[in-house]
Parts: structure tokens; C-alpha cells; sequence
């Protein structure tokens, strides 16, 4: 059976993006000591040892992610897709997404579907509100980094990931595009569990990998919105 699933995977996929921030990536890493210590000092539930920190620090200082109104991050709290897709569309430099009344996530979800994230637009009858699996994480980073594998690294990577019987068909490609450029891997016991969901924390991880893969292109300044991201 995986033969046959990785068969028809040798056969798909696409999307790219362009991306300017004041300061790259790079340089906020050679600032990281100081931009840990003010987001030690904004968010009252990151502290100076969390495995995270250096993530959320640096995020924070490109306005990609925001903290709550209480002053907390949440770092613990499992990602939304709306949330998810915010980071994305945000970390790909939109600055000129319409905040809806509607509903807050509804002009980051338009863009995400205009660049062809994401499938659909905004309708009210879906659940944004609700977790994002790793598996739809990966198929969002995926068609961000454009990085069709070859049919060698389907094969190897196929093999290599455990339960990649379980995922379907064209999203197990998207999760090797993701898995092989080391943004979301597996876990100890070689699985990639598809279905599991995300903290705000492993989002933000997930996110600074994006960035370093991608830095290369040139980037806008964003917007940061509403929403508890």
C-alpha cells in the first residue's frame, strides 16, 4: 500500500511568495539575549528558561505574534487554524489585510486562500476557532516553500516516517516537503501523527523555521492583528 501511495505522490504540487522586514532574520538572532529579555518582560508566562523563548522573542519584536490583553502568551495553549493562518500570512509580510467585523481571522483567511494556502475563503459555517493538525500546518508550509521533492526523497522519506500509511494522498507529498526541510518533523517514535494539534509555542517554532527557509526572499512589513496571536 505505501508503495502505491508514494506512486501517485511522484506526480504533484505548487506556489511562491515574496518577502522586507527592518531587520532580517539573521541580524534579530545576533540581538536574541536582548529581545528574550523584553519578551520575558511582556509576557508574564514566558520565562527566561522556556525552551521557546527564543521563538516568541523573536516573532514578538517582528510583529508577527502578539500576546493577549491580560499580558499572557499561552504558550501551552493548542493553535487555532485562524490563528495559524494569521502567523503565516503575517510572516509572509501583508501589512494591508482589512481587520472584518465579521469575523477578526476573515481577511488573513481571504489572503491565505488567494495565495493559495488554503482551499476556501472565508465562510462562517467553518470552524476556525477549532485546533489546526499538524497535518494542515504542513500542507499550508508546504505550498509557502514551494519545494517539490524528487521522487528519491519521496521514496526515502516515505520510508522513513512510520505512520505514512495513515495520511492521505496528496497531503503525505505536502508533509514530506515540510518534514525533509526540517520545519515540522516527526516524533521519538518515527511517526509524523498527522492529526495531532499544535501549541502557540511549537507554532512559533514552526514559524522561525519557515522564516529562515525563506529569507531570502523580500519581505513587506505587516500588519499585527487582533485575536490572541
Amino acid at each position: 500500500m505505501k508503495k502505491v501511495i508514494v506512486g501517485l505522490l511522484v506526480l504533484a504540487i505548487g506556489l511562491s511568495s515574496t518577502l522586507t522586514y527592518a531587520k532580517t532574520l539573521d541580524e534579530l538572532k545576533q540581538e536574541v539575549t536582548e529581545l528574550k529579555k523584553k519578551a520575558t518582560e511582556k509576557f508574564v508566562d514566558v520565562g527566561k528558561d522556556d525552551w521557546y523563548l527564543e521563538n516568541v522573542a523573536i516573532l514578538t519584536e517582528m510583529a508577527i505574534i502578539n500576546g493577549y490583553d491580560d499580558g499572557s502568551f499561552k504558550p501551552n495553549d493548542t493553535i487555532t487554524k485562524a490563528q495559524f493562518i494569521k502567523l503565516v500570512i503575517t510572516a509572509l509580510g501583508h501589512k494591508d489585510i482589512q481587520l472584518s467585523g465579521e469575523y477578526w481571522a476573515a481577511g488573513y483567511i481571504n489572503k491565505a486562500f488567494s495565495e493559495g494556502l488554503i482551499e476556501n475563503k472565508y465562510s462562517k459555517d467553518q470552524s476556525y476557532d477549532s485546533p489546526i493538525s499538524r497535518g494542515e500546518m504542513a500542507v499550508i508550509i508546504a505550498k509557502v516553500l514551494d519545494d517539490d521533492p524528487s521522487n528519491e526523497e519521496i521514496i526515502k522519506y516515505a520510508e522513513e516516517i512510520q505512520d505514512f500509511e495513515k495520511i492521505d494522498g496528496q497531503d503525505g507529498l505536502y508533509i514530506i516537503q515540510t518534514y525533509k526541510n526540517e520545519i515540522i518533523q516527526g516524533y521519538p517514535d518515527g511517526e509524523f501523527k498527522a492529526d495531532n494539534n499544535a501549541t502557540r509555542a511549537e507554532a512559533s517554532t514552526i514559524i522561525v523555521r519557515l522564516l529562515d527557509k525563506i529569507k531570502n526572499r523580500q519581505v513587506q512589513q505587516s500588519v499585527s492583528g487582533s485575536g490572541g496571536n
